[in-house]
């Protein structure tokens, strides 16, 4: 299950060093602070929709990275999830089904 977050950090670092190549390359190492490159929605679920949006921009791997570190912790707990069904550890599956529905709440309501 380490695997999970192993994988979901290393992808969502490599999203991020591409997103930074594609800013060095169009605006060179200069810090440009305009509004083209602010990444807001009112929730979550909102921030997901308007990743296609944006394109392969470097605002737009930049979101897409961000996104994917975000959810790297939800596919642990439902991993987990998983994990304790195939097992049939019900105490653990129970505690893990709570912590998804924290975690669900969450990203659902920010």
């Amino acid at each position: 299950m380490g695997l999970v977050l192993l994988v979901g950090v290393s992808l969502s670092l490599a999203v991020e060093a591409i997103a930074l190549a594609v800013y060095v390359t169009d605006n060179g190492s200069e810090i440009v602070l305009t509004e083209r490159y602010r990444v807001s929605a009112p929730s979550f679920v909102d921030y997901l929709m308007n990743l296609s949006e944006m394109g392969l921009t470097a605002s737009g791997l930049m979101a897409f990275g961000l996104a994917l570190l975000m959810l790297t912790p939800y596919a642990r707990v439902v991993t987990s999830l998983i994990y304790f069904a195939a097992t049939h550890n019900l105490k653990y599956m129970v505690i893990t089904v709570f912590v998804l529905a924290v975690l669900t709440a969450s990203l659902l309501t920010h």
